[in-house]
């Protein structure tokens, strides 16, 4: 999808604290996958479409 592009590199630690920082945003997600929907977050801040 985004072409083996790294993103950003985070720990385990660094993945749940991001995504609850984005949950504060959008409250009404229910993601089941954390690693998705970071994906999705750091691309869209990188501009990838």
């Amino acid at each position: 999808m985004f072409s083996g592009e790294a993103l950003a590199k985070l720990t385990y630690d660094e993945v749940v604290i991001e995504f609850m920082k984005v949950l504060e945003v959008v409250p009404n997600l229910e993601p089941d996958d954390k690693l998705q929907l970071l994906v999705l977050y750091y691309g869209k801040k990188k501009g990838i479409k």
